[in-house]
């Protein structure tokens, strides 16, 4: 039971940034963007992608990898794009 809801939770971790990142190289519109908030976020899931990796824990390291990935993408557009 635990473990599906922990397969689960790596799953919408992965995903959930997907949509705005995808949203924000399209439109190449940031102003409702929130820069502290990304910028935390970035922060956020990179340190538990470390953990992960010190863990060696594939599904923690896979999950905010993922979502550190969109996060960065969408800061960075925020930071030279506006």
């Amino acid at each position: 039971m635990w473990i599906a809801v922990a397969a689960l939770a790596a799953v919408l971790s992965a995903v959930q940034l997907i949509p705005q990142a995808t949203n924000a190289v399209r439109a190449k519109d940031l102003s409702a963007v929130s820069l502290p908030s990304f910028a935390l976020i970035s922060l956020t899931t990179f340190l538990w992608a470390l953990y992960g990796w010190y863990l060696q824990d594939v599904a923690i390291v896979a999950s905010n990898g993922v979502a550190c990935l969109c996060a960065v993408i969408v800061t960075v557009m925020k930071l030279t794009k506006g």
